[in-house]
């Protein structure tokens, strides 16, 4: 049923809302899929570009290889919970992109954690 609460999609409640939503996904499969993977890619990319868009260490820039990295190695209590990824990238946007964090390259990141530091830093 149609809304005019402020605040409302389409003029409908957010029960209402969510129930044709829903639906539209269930009809709708591959194109809810191409959706997300849509947005996924679209807020990873925003997100890497504003920290630097390569490895901060090695240079490298294939999206494919590139991790958001907590400058600080203090990510393990603050972002607990986000899991990473899409939902840790859209938290940032909406905190308006925060300092203490990098993009590096897998190899540079894991070196980082792992070794204690990236061996193209030596």
């Amino acid at each position: 049923m149609p809304s005019t609460a402020k605040g409302s999609r389409a003029g409908w409640c957010s029960k209402c809302q969510y129930v044709k939503t829903k639906k539209w996904r269930a009809e709708h499969p591959e194109q809810h899929r191409a959706l997300k993977a849509s947005y996924r890619a679209r807020v990873k990319i925003e997100c890497f570009a504003h920290y630097g868009g390569h490895c901060q260490c090695c240079g490298e820039a294939e999206i494919a290889f590139l991790a958001l990295d907590h400058v600080n190695n203090d990510g393990g209590g603050r972002d607990r919970g986000h899991n990473g990824g899409t939902r840790l990238y859209a938290q940032l946007r909406r905190a308006g992109w925060p300092t203490g964090y990098q993009v590096l390259c897998f190899n540079c990141n894991f070196a980082k954690s792992q070794v204690g530091g990236c061996p193209h830093q030596r």
